[in-house]
């Protein structure tokens, strides 16, 4: 299945290759000289695996591109035909 998606920032044009998720956890250690536990932050980014002309892989945010069509038909016409 090809699937061209489009960044929204540029108007670039890239062919999906999968999704996958960037996670992170960061640990800042408490600011006073006490037992407390140190401050976190964690979570999920969704992102995608694209490629441009040339074949080169860039990870995008899913917020960032827009599916433009999937097998040469526009997604708007694939949802309206089921």
């Amino acid at each position: 299945m090809l699937t061209i998606v489009k960044q929204i920032a540029n108007d670039k044009n890239f062919i999906l290759i999968g999704t996958g998720f960037g996670a992170f956890k960061t640990s800042n250690p408490s600011t006073f000289r006490v037992n407390r536990p140190p401050k976190a932050d964690e979570g999920v980014i969704p992102m995608v695996a694209v490629c441009d002309e040339n074949g080169q892989i860039k990870w995008m945010k899913t917020n960032e591109i827009k599916i433009v069509n999937i097998d040469g038909n526009l997604p708007i016409n694939i949802l309206n035909d089921n």
